[in-house]
This record gives structure tokens, sequence and C-alpha cells, in this order.
């Protein structure tokens, strides 16, 4: 089954074919057309001779003024929306692929050298990195056509990211970046006297909601967005399948970064956070650089794909002998995470795979558990994952699938929206950016976000763009801003 298309508009994607951009930094109020420049009530849909929607060959004298107010309205580049967590910094750049001949003329040095640097490099230094198969192609952001480049790196190497901002004289382009994140307000000094540069800070749980709902509407790169686990009860054999939701309120929406924030959401500006637990993805990448010596959240997941928690956990039918049919357990059931490593003998046998499994399970089972009993005391019926937790780590996609599946009784089947290329529209299009500040531009790097959601009576769901859900907000923010300089 195929995601249906959005509402007909002349910039919707059921009319678009291949290759014309998608509108981003818009208001999608039941449309997809572009959010005019400022003081110009023309959508930009109306502004390119021969695209869907375009005006007459008599118009072209129009045409070319509203271009020209465009141009004159837009900010400068680049632009960038940051997101600064606890662990991973994350930073969306929009690279246009529109540049005149006299755009490119007039481009400064240090504007060329920042395009040329991030764009010509999947690694920079030894952690940061360039996801290139999050890339969001042929968008249109603020009436320009470009490339979304989602990047991360540690928030432990801010100096060195701070230190390339001033060689780089980034400050000669812009004085303010958006960003949002804890980080934002945690680094606000150092940007200021390293780098010379204002944080223009946003609301992260605001940035979370609309940038999700943003990139489902636009999809990603014109594949299917939302699929989920068939068979979900058994996390070996699920497989994927496309999916299509629609009408998304109320949802219960599960943010996995270091730590975990849970939200109930009734429209996209409507929501309260309900809970949230110090168990997550720190927790778990901690834990195992303690246990086995890792390095990285990459390792980490290697070493849990070839583990067997069962020689760490202590399991139902280590207690029962099968299973506790009293109670429908099955002998299978973790009964206690690492309950095997009371004993001396088990702990010399242990591998560091095992240990790497084991946590990763403790952890994922204690975020479903808890996102399970938010939705019964919310009575939500939807309930998504997002989060850096989930990058590249299908295993603990399928391990929520389950545990939906399994604590609900097999009533709450989990549609995971991941990490990878398929995020689209399981909600109308409706996104409204947050009102530009007057004066201030945006930020300067992005990383994946991910994401699962999880419904009750479709099975579990994914998509693949919802890595950058916050810095994208950030980006579309920027992208409405004007300087002051």
């Amino acid at each position: 089954m195929q995601p249906e298309p959005g509402p007909s508009s002349p910039c919707s994607r059921a009319s678009l074919p291949n290759g014309v951009c998608h509108c981003l930094g818009q208001r999608l109020q039941g449309t997809m057309g572009c959010e005019p420049a400022e003081g110009d009530d023309t959508p930009v849909t109306e502004l390119v001779d021969g695209e869907v929607g375009a005006p007459s060959q008599p118009d072209r004298p129009h045409i070319a003024r509203k271009q020209d107010s465009l141009r004159k309205n837009r900010p400068a580049f680049p632009w960038f929306g940051l997101d600064i967590g606890g662990t991973l910094v994350k930073l969306a750049y929009f690279e246009p692929k529109d540049i005149t001949a006299e755009e490119e003329e007039e481009e400064v040095e240090s504007l060329r050298s920042i395009r040329h640097y991030l764009t010509s490099n999947v690694a920079y230094g030894s952690t940061g990195v360039r996801d290139v198969h999050l890339e969001m192609r042929d968008l249109c952001l603020s009436g320009r056509l470009g490339t979304l480049h989602c990047i991360r790196f540690p928030t432990a190497d801010m100096p060195r990211f701070l230190a390339m901002g001033r060689d780089k004289r980034f400050s000669s382009l812009h004085t303010a970046l958006c960003a949002t994140g804890g980080g934002a307000y945690k680094f606000e000094q150092d940007f200021r006297q390293m780098a010379d540069l204002k944080l223009r800070k946003l609301d992260e749980l605001d940035c979370l909601i609309r940038g999700l709902l943003y990139i489902e509407s636009v999809g990603f790169n014109g594949a299917a967005e939302c699929y989920y686990f068939a068979d979900a009860s058994d996390p070996e054999c699920c497989h994927k399948e496309p999916c299509n939701l629609s009408d998304p309120y109320p949802l219960l929406l599960v943010n996995i970064g270091s730590g975990v924030s849970i939200l109930a959401v009734y429209s996209p500006d409507n929501y309260k956070r309900v809970t949230g637990t110090s168990l997550g993805g720190g927790t778990f990448l901690g834990l195992c650089c303690l246990l086995t010596g890792c390095d990285s959240f990459e390792e980490a997941l290697r070493l849990a794909e070839h583990g067997d928690s069962t020689r760490v956990d202590k399991l139902v039918r280590d207690i029962y002998g099968g299973d506790y049919d009293r109670f429908g357990l099955p002998g299978s059931t973790v009964a206690s995470s690492f309950g095997h490593m009371m004993c001396k003998e088990r702990r010399s046998e242990i591998r560091p795979e095992d240990l790497a499994r084991a946590t990763l399970i403790t952890i994922t089972n204690n975020i479903g558990s808890i996102a399970r009993m938010c939705a019964l005391n919310e009575r939500i019926e939807r309930v998504v994952f997002v989060g850096n937790f989930l990058r590249i780590n299908t295993l603990s996609m399928k391990l929520l699938a389950y545990a939906m599946d399994y604590w609900s009784k097999g009533q709450l089947k989990a549609p995971l929206i991941i990490p990878h290329p398929n995020p689209r529209s399981f909600l109308p299009p409706i996104i409204h950016p947050i009102p530009p500040p007057s004066n201030s531009l945006f930020s300067f790097l992005k990383v994946p976000v991910m994401s699962i959601l999880y419904s009750p009576c479709s099975p579990p769901l994914l998509s693949p763009a919802l890595l950058v859900v916050r810095c994208v907000l950030a980006l579309i923010q920027a992208s409405t801003m004007y300087t002051n300089k």
C-alpha cells in the first residue's frame, strides 16, 4: 500500500513530475506552496515560467519584478540550521543548485571556501561526518533550488568547530545563527567569544515537532516515505512493508537522545511533555564504553549485532523452567536484565558482544515499556520514536516494534519512521514556521535524527529523513530571516 498524496495544489506531490522541487521553508496550511518573501503576497509557484501553476507568457514582466523582489529580500548565503545536543551536534546545510553566473562572480572567497569544504568532503577531521544517504535533493527553500546536507560531530568537539568557523571567517558573512538544543544555551558565550557570532535560540521541542511534520510533508527524494515492520512479534523475522498513515493526532512522541523525553502531541501547536527517563542513548553508549572498551556508537552497535543477551540476562525460563502460563509470560521474556552477571562463573565466560547486546536490549525494552504506559495513561494510540539513538540502529527499531506489540498484547502496532531514505506524508501538510525575529540569520552544522512511529491499528512504520528534524526547522527559520550588519 503506497502513501496517499496530499491535498491537490499547484505544488502537491501528486502533481509534481520528477525533478520538480519540493517547497521548503513554507507555511504548509493544506497546500504546499512556498512561503512568499516578506511584503510579497505572490506564491513562489507563480514565479517560475513553465512550472505548474505558472502564469502565461504575457505576465513575464510581472514575473521578473517578483523574482527581483525575492532576490532582494532573501538572506545571503550560506544557510545553516544547528541542533546542539548533549552528545551530538547536528547541522543542516542548504547548498543552492541554481546559482547564476552573476552570483558566482560576486561570491566572496570565504563563502566559496565554506561551500567547497562542506560539499567536497564526507568527513571533517576525525569525528565530523556528512551523511550522504540523508541528503534531500531538489528542495526549494525561500525560492532557491538546492540540496539539504546533513552533518554531525560529537558535542565534545565544539571548540574545533568554533575554531573552523573563525578560521573561515563565517562572522564576515553572518552575525547570528539559528540554533536549537540545550547546547544553544550552554555554548552561547563560546560562540560569541571564539567565533564572534550570536545565537538565535529556538525551542527544541517546537523544532522537533514542526521539523518532523515538515519532513513528513515534503518526503525524501521521491521515495516512499513510511513503512512498518510486519510480524513484529518475531524480531528476527519481521520485515519492512510500505504503509500509509493519515490524521496523526493525537500522537505520543518519544525523543531518544542522550536521555528520553516523551510528549503528547494534539496538533502542531498543542503539545505537552508527559515524562522522560535518564536511560537513553547516552546510557547505552556510556555503559558499552565501560563494559566493552568500545569508543563509538557505531562500534557499540557492531558488537551488539553479534552478541547473545541470554548469556547476560536472566529469563523467565531460567526461573520457571519454561513459560509462566498464568500471566502469559513466554520463557524468553527477560526477568532480570544482567541477572546472570551475579554468577562469577558466567562473568568469566561472557564476551564484549554479549554485554553490548544486553545493554541495548535493556535500554530499548525500558523505553518501549515507558512509552506504552504513557500511551495508556494519555489514551493515545499512536507512538512515534525519534532521535539519534535510532541512527543505523535497525536492531533497536525491531525491538521497539516488538516491545510495543508485546506490551499491548498486539493491540498497539508500531509504524516506524526511521533514519534512512523514506519520510514523506503520513499527515496533512501543516507547518507553521516560527515568526522570524526582525534581525538575525542561521547556523552552521547538522546531523540526522531518526524516528519511529507506532499506531494502534496499523503496523510499525518507518521513514528516513527524520534524522534532521530539529536542525532542519532551524534552517527553515534561518531562510526567512534578514541580516542586519
